[in-house]
């Protein structure tokens, strides 16, 4: 058998999520060091987990925390560089899945990417109505109704402190895989919890506001 990357991944998010959570508000250059090394590893778990990284990284320079952003993103980079040399000098490459994502700014699958990955979320992980007729407007309906949601749970999730990481790490990430020319509805399984979360934040906002 193989062993797919898609949970592992999960997992080292989760890991940097409880971590960035209980001390976001830390200020010592060496817990920093240390989680971005984390984020470095997820990026050998998958090369998509780079987002990861970048998406910490980000946070950190918005809230002008440089000395953090710096250890972040060199532990980060040399975690992932050191793999990238090891290929090179091995096996005499560093990383063809960093040429598919190159690949994907020739190709600009961005509307076919979005609608299949949309679909995958919404249309079948999520909600998947019966084969026949009205299938087209039902899928289309809810997908409306889950982007609503979505947006109204991201409000009601905030940007303050950690929490901006979250949809920091879903942007990068959505951004990734809108421009890798290979497709995959597995690749939405890292992911799925978070949408989740903000997904029913935003139903429950809807319930509160409407009284449905």
């Amino acid at each position: 058998g193989v062993v797919l990357s898609d949970i592992p991944l999960l997992a080292v998010t989760l890991l940097i999520l409880l971590a960035a959570r209980r001390r976001w508000g830390e200020e010592t250059s060496w817990f920093w060091a240390r989680l971005g090394a984390l984020a470095g590893y997820a990026c050998l778990v998958r090369t998509s987990g780079a987002a990861l990284l970048a998406a910490l990284v980000l946070c950190l320079l918005l809230e002008k925390r440089w000395r953090a952003a710096l250890a972040a993103g060199f532990s980060g980079g040399a975690v992932f560089g050191a793999y990238l040399l090891r290929n090179q000098l091995v096996v005499g490459r560093s990383e063809a899945r960093l040429v598919k994502i190159l690949a994907g700014w020739k190709e600009l699958r961005l509307w076919d990417n979005a609608s299949f990955y949309l679909h995958e979320i919404f249309g079948r992980a999520l909600f998947r109505w019966p084969a026949g007729p009205g299938e087209s407007a039902l899928n289309g309906l809810t997908l409306m109704l889950c982007l609503t949601a979505l947006a109204a749970g991201l409000r009601a999730w905030g940007l303050k402190g950690w929490r901006k990481l979250v949809p920091a790490y879903l942007l990068v990430y959505a951004g990734v895989h809108l421009l890798w020319p290979q497709q995959g509805g597995r690749y939405m399984v890292s992911i799925l919890p978070l949408v989740c979360v903000l997904l029913f934040l935003g139903l429950d906002w809807a319930d509160r506001r409407w009284k449905l």
